[in-house]
């Protein structure tokens, strides 16, 4: 849907990670881009435009608009709770990716190379683009990602004097520096996230909420590998990659024990009924 009010807004070019090409019914991780001109992002037109054609208005990149799922502590944009997507604007030579003569990479963490979504239009174009993002792969560039932390805080400023000399308002620069700054926070917070599975430290359960979050975070915090996880519960390992990507969206009980059997975990429940309270009566 967001891709076709981008098509629809004239964004010809929109490039997706691996979820979003691969034929799913409930992809919920997908982050991806769309290329444009810098003139229509800083006047906020283009927000503008997509936000007359979306009807829960939830283009924005303001880091002030993310906000956590319940029962997940990672913040996220108003398009993920509405479509579990996010979809940054790149501007050449100014935004979120850095081109290289092989493919198109990044230094904010997009997973390369990124799937064209004009491929989606072929079948078998689409088969062939599909990528396994696993959460493995996240656990390296995590590793990777939080010693460039500060580099990438430098770029932000570098990028904001360019956009001042430039003869930029305060208002143009922040919606041209808001994506960036939305991504740079998704990215301190999975570093912080993944240091404090290292050292044990699980969220809370309310009402399962998140619970598929947790399993995702018991095999990370053990240090066991998808494939291993696949070898203990006898299925394939791109079976474990998709059902981590989708963080196990409508798994069953069954299927819920014999994960955390697979990974030794014993999980205690606490049970409180909230009784409605008594009216009184005069």
């Amino acid at each position: 849907m967001l891709t076709r009010q981008l098509w629809q807004a004239g964004i010809q070019e929109v490039f997706a990670d691996g979820s979003f090409v691969e034929d799913k019914d409930h992809p919920n991780d997908i982050d991806g881009y769309f290329v444009c001109d810098l003139r229509p992002l800083m006047t906020g037109e283009l927000a503008r435009k997509l936000n007359l054609l979306d009807p829960a208005k939830v283009w924005t990149w303001d880091p002030a608009s993310r906000k956590p799922y319940r029962g997940y502590p990672k913040r996220q944009l108003p398009m993920w709770h509405q479509y579990r997507v996010e979809l940054y604007p790149h501007v050449p030579g100014l935004g979120l990716v850095a081109e290289s003569s092989t493919s198109v990479v990044t230094s904010w963490s997009f997973p390369p190379p990124f799937a064209s979504v004009a491929a989606m239009a072929n079948p078998e174009a689409s088969s062939r683009s599909s990528m396994e993002v696993s959460h493995d792969s996240q656990r390296s560039r995590i590793s990777r990602a939080s010693v460039r932390l500060a580099e990438e805080r430098q770029r932000l400023a570098d990028h904001r004097a360019r956009l001042k000399e430039a003869g930029l308002g305060d208002e143009e620069i922040k919606r041209v520096v808001d994506p960036m700054e939305s991504f740079h926070l998704q990215l301190q917070e999975e570093v912080e996230s993944y240091e404090r599975l290292k050292r044990g430290e699980f969220e809370e359960l309310e009402n399962f909420r998140g619970f598929g979050h947790l399993l995702i975070s018991l095999r990370i915090a053990q240090g066991i590998s998808q494939r291993e996880l696949a070898r203990r519960l006898n299925v394939h390992e791109s079976q474990v990659s998709r059902d981590e990507r989708n963080e196990y969206f409508s798994i069953t009980l069954e299927r819920a024990v014999k994960i955390l059997e697979a990974l030794n975990v014993r999980l205690h429940t606490k049970v409180e009924i909230e009784w409605p309270r008594e009216v009184a009566v005069a």
